[in-house]
């Protein structure tokens, strides 16, 4: 990550998956046709708030069907997750290795100790 911020961890602490809003469209046609996609953000919330100002969309599991169908209220699908679905995931502070896109594996995802404490201002989530 860059100088002057923490990355940090999200995970489901249980273990499950976590899923994220997002949009796609595919350009041209052929050979040179692309899939581009985009992660929706929104206003962070509950201790994802202490991290950064905005926080992917996540989607709980019962979302995930009536977001993929397109077919319910999009206001409801827009919401920010309730606090008790928040409250299942860990979010920790994990190493600077973790925003090169050369380095792989699973000691990225080991907690760190906060270096906010040593001053560090803004930081990353990953």
């Amino acid at each position: 990550s860059p100088a002057g911020r923490q990355a940090y961890y999200m995970t489901p602490a249980d273990g499950s998956v976590l899923a994220f809003a997002g949009i796609w469209s595919t350009w041209g046609s052929g050979a040179g046709q692309r899939l581009t996609f985009s992660v929706l953000t929104t206003a962070a919330v509950g201790e994802l708030a202490e991290v950064h100002d905005r926080m992917p969309l996540l989607l709980p599991p019962e979302f995930w069907s009536s977001w993929l169908a397109s077919a319910a209220d999009p206001t409801e699908l827009l919401a920010a997750p309730s606090p008790e679905w928040l409250a299942g995931l860990e979010i920790r502070p994990v190493g600077p290795a973790v925003g090169d896109v050369r380095n792989d594996g699973p000691q990225l995802t080991a907690r760190v100790p906060l270096a906010r404490a040593a001053g560090v201002a803004e930081p990353t989530l990953f």
